[in-house]
């Protein structure tokens, strides 16, 4: 894939388009490929901006899973913890 530097970028330009990115949760960078895919009416890959939070929610849902059973531990090791903190 091509790379594109931008140089003598205006402060301005550069400002709003950072503000555009964090209100998208963006980086600057992923704002500027954005902004560009969209003045020549290409997208580079296929977005589901939807699809995304979900993910972010199952990937979440599945780790607090995994954590919360792992709060049981057999009762030798918690005796054995319990003995160390006595020391």
């Amino acid at each position: 894939m091509p790379t594109l530097y931008l140089r003598n970028v205006p402060e301005i330009v550069y400002h709003r388009l950072s503000e555009r990115a964090a209100s998208e949760h963006r980086s600057v960078t992923a704002e500027a490929l954005k902004t560009l895919e969209e003045s020549v009416g290409v997208e580079a890959y296929v977005r589901i901006p939807a699809a995304r939070p979900r993910a972010r929610e199952e990937i979440f849902h599945s780790a607090k899973e995994v954590r919360d059973s792992a709060k049981f531990i057999p009762d030798g090791v918690a005796s054995m913890q319990r003995e160390d903190r006595d020391r």
